[in-house]
């Protein structure tokens, strides 16, 4: 014999799984059941529900039983013949007696309880994207294909198209009744919504565009208040508390562009492919973290804002993007180049430490040509703003302006093929172009650059040739000095390091000739190291 403890702890077990399983039929629009436990619940809901009930348990064709589907169908005249529909009815059921059935037990009273079908009973287990709601469930009329393609249509939608989309909607629904049925003055707006020419509830609205309570009820309230017009944000055309005063990206920007002029190297022409600005380089030791150190620095001397360091990369990425840092394989100088292999290939600390030292000693020199170049454009602009020379006025004869530090710079560019084409024809491959060749002449006080343009018929040697040679220099910055200088009294001119063109006896004759002649009264001639020779005549050969 069992102690009274033990069969009252199984049956309430017993009980408690029973009530589980209930609350399971309860929510879930089908459930998995076994064939066996199936005649169980037939027996159950007969017992109890007073109706005759069918259960339909799908088997799969497989010799393996797996748990399927259970449907209960009611078989009251209200549904048609063979309609099998899913139903939850409330039931009030004796727990013991329902335990016992449950079970395969036998019970000692089974009382028959009248069952009364609930609200449920008459709708589908789960809501789909064609329920709006209503009692009279206006789309059901509408094939659920088209609802779906629509649904899809208008999800794809930008969020101002589909807002505009659903305001013309409301807009041409409008109700234009002022009085309503009883004769009351109409405080809303009334609208009727129709699709395909039915009308439809407003909650079938919703569905068929997918729109929730908020943003329909945000959309009407738009439409009242500001008519058919697209929706902004709120916070369009306002300023955030967190941003920038724009004297302060002006002071970035004025310290990038005077760090630029004086460490930068600009380019003759932007990258190919790209409609940009002439890059400008500054050297390969800098990082944007010294450049913003330095500018920090800078603002503390003056007692500007300071920006940090996000900012400050943000202010140059947008305002100089064509001012870059340039990577060591930019420098095509072919000391520099024989300095790192040196270093590169240096075996003992010894070689190492020589090579380094060389390679400083060149970078050094290097810096300082471009430092007194840097300082010559600078006099130049100081002592033009300070005379107030007046430009406009033609002045032809020489020395004529008290100008002794006029800054000039000369170079050639590349060639130019004509015609020229990005898409090469096939029978020019075996043509030879029309050459051009362009001499640029750049007053960098101004600034203001003159470009001759050398027709290859019209250089001193034949075909083109020794169209780079000295006396073609010559001659253009002879007329140059005639037309279009601005007559001073002293000049300073850097070019090249090209002893063919620039560096010869011919120039420098050439020069001391206008000295004698008296066309100038003083001229300095300056070089600046191979490789390191970039000047403001090659970046506006980019222009």
């Amino acid at each position: 014999c069992r102690p009274l403890f033990c069969i009252f702890l199984e049956k309430t077990l017993k009980l408690f799984l029973f009530v589980l399983h209930c609350f399971q039929m309860s929510l879930l629009p089908s459930f998995s059941v076994d064939p066996g436990l199936s005649e169980a619940l037939v027996d159950l809901e007969r017992e109890f529900l007073g109706k005759e009930v069918e259960v339909v348990v799908a088997s799969d064709t497989s010799d393996s039983e797996t748990s399927s589907p259970l449907t209960v169908s009611s078989s009251s005249g209200d549904e048609d013949d063979g309609e099998v529909g899913q139903h939850y009815l409330d039931v009030e059921v004796d727990a013991d007696a329902a335990a016992a059935v449950y079970f395969n037990e036998e019970p000692a009273t089974v009382p028959a309880v009248a069952a009364q079908p609930s609200d449920a009973a008459t709708a589908t287990a789960q809501p789909t994207s064609r329920e709006c709601g209503c009692s009279k469930n206006c789309l059901a009329k509408f094939d659920a294909g088209e609802i779906e393609a629509l649904q899809l249509n208008f999800a794809e939608m930008e969020k101002s198209q589909a807002e505009m989309m659903i305001l013309g909607l409301l807009e041409a629904s409008k109700y234009s009744a002022d009085t309503t049925t009883r004769g009351g003055k109409r405080k809303k707006q009334w609208h009727r919504y129709t699709y395909q020419g039915e009308e439809i509830c407003v909650g079938g609205f919703r569905c068929l565009y997918n729109i929730g309570s908020k943003q329909f009820k945000n959309l009407k309230k738009h439409l009242e208040d500001n008519g058919l017009v697209p929706r902004e944000h709120g916070n369009v055309g306002k300023k955030p508390k967190h941003a920038m005063a724009y004297p302060v990206v002006c002071e970035v920007v004025r310290f990038l562009k005077g760090y630029t002029e004086q460490f930068g190297i600009p380019q003759p022409a932007p990258l190919r492919g790209r409609a940009t600005l002439p890059p400008t380089y500054l050297p390969a030791s800098c990082t944007i973290t010294s450049i913003h150190k330095v500018y920090v620095e800078s603002c503390g001397h003056t007692g500007i804002q300071a920006v940090g360091y996000h900012s400050f990369r943000s202010i140059w990425q947008a305002c100089l993007p064509h001012i870059v840092i340039m990577s060591p394989r930019t420098d095509v100088c072919p000391v520099c180049e024989s300095h790192r292999r040196k270093i590169h290939e240096s075996r003992s600390d010894t070689e190492k430490v020589a090579a380094c030292d060389a390679f400083k000693s060149h970078v050094a020199a290097a810096q300082s040509e471009r430092d007194y170049y840097r300082q010559a454009t600078l006099d130049a602009k100081a002592e033009l703003s300070a005379t107030g020379c007046n430009l406009e006025v033609l002045c032809n004869s020489p020395c004529s302006r008290d100008l002794q530090r006029v800054h000039y710079t000369f170079d050639f560019a590349q060639n130019v093929a004509l015609p020229q084409s990005a898409r090469q024809e096939g029978p020019l491959y075996f043509k030879a172009p029309r050459k051009v060749h362009i001499f640029g002449i750049n007053n960098e006080a101004l600034p203001l650059q003159v470009n001759y343009l050398l027709d290859e018929c019209d250089t001193i040697g034949a075909d083109g040739k020794t169209s780079h040679g000295p006396n073609a220099v010559a001659s253009m910055l002879h007329h140059y000095f005639g037309v279009h200088g601005l007559q001073e009294k002293g000049c300073h001119l850097h070019c090249d390091n090209c002893s063919g063109q620039n560096k010869n006896r011919t120039i420098v004759a050439y020069l001391c000739w206008r000295v004698m002649m008296g066309l100038h009264e003083r001229i300095e001639l300056s070089f600046m190291l191979t490789g390191h020779t970039r000047c403001l005549v090659d970046g506006c050969f980019g222009l």
